[in-house]
C-alpha cells in the first residue's frame, strides 16, 4: 500500500484499488445506520427502565392486571396469576386437569417484557387463559435457571410453552407474541 501526504503534512494510506475504499465507505455507512437506530430505540429504553425501578412482587405469584382506565365488562375478570413456583404450578395442573403455560423471560429480555405488560395484561387474554395454570421463570439468573432451562429444552428468550390437560407440549412459542396471537395459539389446548 502506498501512502500519500495530505492537507495537514501528515501521511495518510492510499487505496490502490476501489474496493477498499468502498469498503471503508459501507462500514462509515453502517456505522452511522447503527448510531441512527440506536437513537431511535432510546425513548423506548427509558420507558422501559422506568419500569424495572418499580418493585417486583415477592411471594410465589405474579399477577398480571389491565391498565384501562374505562369501566367495561371486561374489568371484572380476575388478574392473570402466574405461579413463579414451577413444581407448585405443575402439581396443580395435573391435579385439577388443566392446561399449563409456562413462560420463561428475564429482565434483559424486551420481548419478554412486552409480553408480560401487555399480552398477560389484556383483558381477553386474562378471560381466555383462566382455564390455564400459569408458570412464570425468571431466567435472568442464567446459573439458577440453567437446569430448569436444559430440562425443557429451551434455547431462547422469551419461550412460552403450553401442555395440555394430560401434561403433554401442545404448543412452543419462542418470540412476542400479541394478545390476538396469543389467544389463537391458546384456544385449541385443552
Amino acid at each position: 500500500m502506498s501512502r500519500e501526504q495530505r492537507d495537514d503534512g501528515r501521511m495518510a494510506p492510499r487505496f490502490a484499488d476501489s474496493s477498499r475504499r468502498r469498503f471503508t465507505l459501507e462500514l462509515a455507512a453502517l456505522s452511522v445506520s447503527l448510531a441512527a437506530a440506536a437513537c431511535r430505540e432510546e425513548p423506548r429504553r427509558r420507558k422501559h427502565q422506568d419500569d424495572e425501578d418499580e418493585p417486583r412482587p415477592r411471594s410465589s405469584t405474579v399477577t398480571a392486571t389491565a391498565t384501562t382506565s374505562s369501566a367495561s365488562p371486561m374489568e371484572d375478570i380476575p388478574p392473570l396469576e402466574l405461579l413463579t413456583d414451577l413444581a407448585k404450578a405443575t402439581d396443580l395442573a395435573k391435579a385439577g386437569h388443566r392446561p399449563l403455560f409456562i413462560l420463561f423471560r428475564a429482565e434483559w429480555s424486551l420481548a419478554s417484557k412486552e409480553i408480560e405488560t401487555r399480552t398477560l395484561r389484556d383483558a381477553s387474554v386474562r378471560k381466555a387463559a383462566g382455564r390455564f395454570v400459569g408458570a412464570l421463570v425468571d431466567c435472568t439468573d442464567d446459573e439458577k435457571a440453567g437446569a430448569v432451562l436444559k430440562q425443557y429444552s429451551v434455547e431462547g428468550l422469551p419461550t412460552l410453552i403450553l401442555f395440555d390437560s394430560n401434561g403433554a407440549e401442545a404448543k412452543r412459542v419462542t418470540n412476542y407474541v400479541d394478545a390476538q396471537n396469543f389467544l389463537k395459539i391458546i384456544e385449541p389446548v385443552r
